[in-house]
């Protein structure tokens, strides 16, 4: 309850008004509502959380219907497995339940979308070196391709791999096919991908010390390498 002077309330009350109408005509929020502290900055914040996902693609891996059984009966869901990548080394999943499909899928793309991480990727395209990711029963092993050799992989880490905007790599499964477990597996793969200058730094060494080159040599490939 807003409180007013007992000299001139009226006053005091019409303008308060009058400061709420302006706020919410520069919010463009529906008539009757009123701006509370800081709600004009969640709406700032919406629209710019809109407009950065609206870059990522999407693309669902894994659709099925699941149930849960109550005191009254059996309750049908859609469950979703969503990627989403901007296909500039950005890329994310989640996993959307609710009884239409059209809001399961929204619900997992905006999470998606939010949860995103960078991914290392060098100025070919491609990764840095050889990994075998892990999680659980599931084992993808990424190496990395030659200029124009493409993506070599199926099922969610083809998916995968095409939103994060790699351009040439290597991918076999060696483990269990569970699509949950094989897109952890990858993100473990990626995720513990190491440049050279980091792998340098963590040694304690210069980039010419790690890999024995003449500072002429050096000079001329770590600008590329640099840039990756």
């Amino acid at each position: 309850m807003q409180e007013f002077k007992k000299v001139g309330f009226y006053y005091d009350y019409k303008k308060s008004r009058e400061e709420t109408n302006v706020k919410r005509k520069n919010s463009n929020l529906p008539a009757g509502s009123q701006l509370k502290d800081g709600e004009q900055k969640k709406e700032d914040e919406k629209k710019t959380f809109n407009w950065q996902i609206s870059e990522f693609e999407e693309k669902v891996i894994k659709i099925k219907r699941v149930s849960k059984t109550t005191r009254g009966g059996r309750q049908g869901r859609v469950w979703v497995l969503v990627a989403a990548g901007n296909k500039k080394g950005k890329i994310g999943f989640a996993i959307g339940k609710s009884k239409e499909y059209s809001t399961a899928f929204s619900k997992a793309a905006k999470k998606a979308a939010k949860r995103a991480v960078r991914v290392p990727m060098n100025s070919k395209g491609t990764i840095y070196h050889e990994y075998l990711g892990k999680h659980n029963a599931s084992k993808i092993l990424l190496k990395p391709a030659k200029e124009g050799t493409g993506i070599i992989a199926g099922g969610p880490v083809k998916k995968l791999l095409l939103l994060a905007g790699y351009k040439d790599l290597y991918s076999k499964n060696l483990g269990a096919n569970n699509p949950v477990n094989m897109v952890r597996a990858t993100f473990d793969a990626l995720l513990s991908q190491r440049s050279p200058r980091t792998i340098a730094k963590l040694r304690d060494k210069t980039f010419n010390e790690l890999f024995h080159l003449e500072d002429n040599v050096q000079d001329q490939i770590s600008e590329n390498i640099d840039n990756s």
